[in-house]
Order: structure tokens, then C-alpha cells, then sequence
């Protein structure tokens, strides 16, 4: 699946009735919002019902293109597994843009020890060298 990009159409057509429902969108991504708003109305309760009903009808487009948060862990050291998570929640809320501060005057949190310009930029430069990001971290992100 392709990432999304800029202008690309996210909107979705999501219709309810009994017993299916039916989702129409443009894209790959509009499907993916439109399947997150209706695991969102499905309720659990034993009779898998589905919240507001037969006959409901949304019709949803995001109001801005690039929606995202900004996590800083130059300044604060973020573990991998909280990024992940973070990640996941922000596709629950149909965010599509993630931006990592990594570096900054005060830490260099991204592991350098194989660069063979700048092999101690990360041991010297981090809060604690157990405090940066190797390549397979950045990979797991």
C-alpha cells in the first residue's frame, strides 16, 4: 500500500443498513478512515449492534491535509514501544503525519557510532549513550 501524500483523496462515503454496510472512497487511505469510523460505531455488547443504526449515512473528507503530532525525544528520550504506540493512536485518529525532533543543541539522540565521519557524535552528544536511537530502532519506527 502507498503512502499517502499530499492532495490525495481521504474521503469516504460510509452507509449503514441491516444487515451490511457499505463503504465507498476514492483511495486506499479514504477506505482506511472509513473503516476506522465504523470500527469506532461498532458496539461489543453481545449483539455486535452498530451505534446511531439502519440507514445512517456518513459522508466524511478531512478538513486539512496534513494532520500530525511532533514528538520531541532530543530533549526528552521517548522509548521505541511508547513511539509505537503513539503511532498506533494516531491512526486511530486518522493522523497522517508524525514529525521525531531527533536532534537538537542539547542532545544528539540518533546512534553515529557507524559513521566514520562523526563515529562519537551520539556517545558525546547524547544525555546518556543508552540514550539514542540505533539504526533498528529507527527501523521499528
Amino acid at each position: 500500500m502507498r503512502a499517502p501524500r499530499l492532495g490525495m483523496d481521504e474521503g469516504y462515503n460510509l452507509t449503514l443498513g441491516s444487515p451490511q454496510a457499505t463503504l465507498r472512497a476514492a483511495s486506499v487511505w479514504g477506505a482506511v478512515r472509513g473503516l476506522e469510523t465504523f470500527s469506532r460505531l461498532l458496539q461489543m455488547n453481545g449483539q455486535h449492534s452498530i451505534r446511531g443504526g439502519d440507514g445512517m449515512v456518513i459522508v466524511d473528507t478531512p478538513r486539512f491535509p496534513w494532520r500530525g503530532l511532533m514528538l520531541d525525544p532530543a530533549r526528552h528520550f521517548i522509548d521505541v514501544s511508547v513511539i509505537n504506540s503513539t503511532i498506533d493512536a494516531m491512526a486511530q485518529n486518522k493522523l497522517n503525519a508524525l514529525h521525531l525532533h531527533l536532534t537538537d543543541g542539547e542532545s544528539f539522540s540518533v546512534n553515529t557510532e557507524k559513521w566514520p565521519t562523526f563515529p562519537n557524535l551520539s556517545v558525546k552528544g547524547a544525555y546518556s549513550p543508552a540514550l539514542s536511537y540505533s539504526k533498528a530502532d529507527l527501523e521499528a519506527v
